[in-house]
């Protein structure tokens, strides 16, 4: 079958409601250090599209939420002109943190997904990760260690699976629980609310305060008064139409996906063989 979000997103909602946290402390432990990073996630969702605790579950896989390390793979080369050596080789080289991950999630086409439901979250994190584990009959640990839905199994390096090695690192899911009742912008988004926006917000303050600050000083009628502010709030306007057209965008062609004709639609774990442990 072939591995798309549509044929497998019932899984991932299913695994999801039916997911109990096993290191409920360590999770909390993890998400405080997304919880943390909060401003530089921001910084590329703003770019991308892509939720910001969305890329803090990534960052916290691929390198335990430092930004030394690249979204890709978590290879410290930030600000050394060289580019990656492990999967993806060759990404590079990267001046920013930001920049890197920028890279890494236009990469994967996730800038191009319009909805992020938690299915999605599961899916998208299997997928950045790859589905090498649906193969071995297993939950990947990259999705859902921290959980009742994993025990054992690993790719500890490129192309080499171990199946007794215990993953010691949490999964995206569990720690996205833990983020769900640490922040109630994640829960209402996980939930299907729209984000908030608060770059519009700042704008709108912005211009009344830039408004009256230059009416006070020339002593404007009231004519005036109400062109300008009618003005302010018109860009305001158009400003929140423009970015909630840019997120009702359509969605370009992901990368292909990966066919596996013996892989069943309701399991959701994998890595591909080219994993990074």
């Amino acid at each position: 079958m072939t591995l798309t979000f549509p044929a497998m997103a019932a899984g991932y909602r299913n695994l999801w409601r039916d997911m109990k946290v096993t290191r409920a402390a360590e999770c909390e432990a993890a998400a405080q250090r997304i919880l943390a990073g909060r401003a530089r996630y921001l910084a590329v969702e703003r770019q991308t599209g892509v939720p910001w605790f969305f890329i803090g579950l990534l960052h916290l896989r691929e390198s335990s939420c430092n930004f030394a390390g690249v979204l890709h793979n978590g290879e410290h080369i930030i600000g050394k002109g060289t580019r990656t050596r492990l999967v993806p080789a060759g990404r590079g080289p990267f001046a920013t943190w930001e920049e890197a991950a920028i890279d890494a999630l236009r990469l994967k086409g996730l800038h191009a997904i319009k909805d992020w439901p938690v299915e999605r979250i599961g899916y998208e994190s299997e997928r950045f990760n790859g589905f090498g584990y649906i193969r071995r009959g297993i939950n990947s640990p990259y999705v859902w260690a921290g959980s009742n839905h994993y025990t054992r199994g690993k790719y500890v390096r490129d192309g080499v699976f171990d199946a007794a090695h215990v993953d010691t690192q949490l999964g995206t899911m569990p720690v996205l629980w833990a983020l769900c009742r640490l922040d109630s912008e994640v829960a209402d988004r996980v939930a299907g609310k729209p984000a908030p926006l608060p770059e519009i917000a700042a704008g709108a303050g912005a211009a009344t305060a830039t408004v009256a600050a230059t009416g006070a000083g020339s002593g404007w009628g009231a004519l005036e008064w109400a062109f300008a502010i009618a003005a302010a709030a018109i860009a305001v306007a158009l400003a929140i139409a423009v970015i909630r057209a840019w997120r009702r965008r359509t969605s370009a062609d992901l990368p292909p996906i990966e066919v596996n004709e013996n892989a069943t639609a309701d399991r959701a774990g994998a890595a591909e063989e080219g994993e990074q442990p």
